[in-house]
């Protein structure tokens, strides 16, 4: 994640994801579905910044019982993120860089979902490895990703980025809706992501186009599993 993504206001984040149409219409009401379904115990929220998504599927009734944990390189979008939850809730944080070589110790969850972090995050075989070892044994995995050729198409070399992105991945520069900064994104193919998350060993179970609320695009979610456990004896 480069330093301007990892050092977001607190207040602006959270308040342009609460304005953000995709995460509220599209990406939560998704995740509801899957997660009522999925009778899990514990969830992981991997790029959490502020909580808002997690805040938001917490409240829920059908949610009691489960463990929620955040999981961001920011320690202050984390603390922002637990003074925002109901003490009610069974909310744990981790200062993580999902990324990196560092193992998050003993976290893991049945289901773990990623809402546009892979935008901030080249997809290198070692994040594969640290997304497999956060699952438990049949763990599900949920990646949400935005159709990022709109963006190839309005960067200012088109045709260069293109060209890039047709190699598996692409470095764009663009201007971040929340923060109204100027920052650096990844735009990584879905081929290449689901080959590194296949290589370690992760079983692709859905790949569902889920159309945008706010323009005529669409969200992709991607769906992994890690394997069961082998009965011992």
């Amino acid at each position: 994640m480069t330093r301007a993504r990892a050092a977001r206001d607190p207040d602006a984040w959270d308040q342009g994801c609460a304005t953000d149409r995709v995460r509220n219409e599209v990406v939560i009401p998704h995740l509801e579905g899957v997660l009522c379904s999925s009778r899990a115990q514990s969830v992981l929220d991997l790029g959490s910044g502020t909580g808002y998504i997690t805040l938001a599927l917490a409240r829920a009734p059908w949610a009691a019982g489960i463990s929620w944990t955040l999981v961001d390189i920011d320690e202050q979008l984390l603390r922002y993120a637990l003074a925002s939850m109901s003490p009610s809730y069974t909310i744990a944080t981790l200062a993580h860089d999902l990324a990196g070589t560092t193992a998050p110790g003993d976290t893991r969850g049945d289901v773990a979902f990623v809402v546009f972090t892979t935008l901030e995050l080249q997809i290198t075989q070692q994040l594969a490895i640290n997304l497999r070892g956060m699952l438990n044994p049949g763990g599900k995995l949920l990646i949400y990703l935005p159709d990022v050729l709109a963006d190839i198409y309005a960067a200012s070399e088109p045709r260069e980025a293109l060209a890039a992105f047709l190699t598996g991945h692409a470095v764009l520069e663009k201007v971040d809706h929340f923060t109204e900064t100027r920052e650096s994104f990844h735009a990584t193919r879905a081929e290449k992501l689901i080959s590194v998350l296949l290589a370690e060993h992760l079983t692709l179970t859905n790949l569902e186009i889920l159309p945008r609320s706010d323009r005529e695009e669409n969200i992709y979610c991607l769906a992994f599993q890690r394997a069961p456990s082998m009965p011992s004896g």
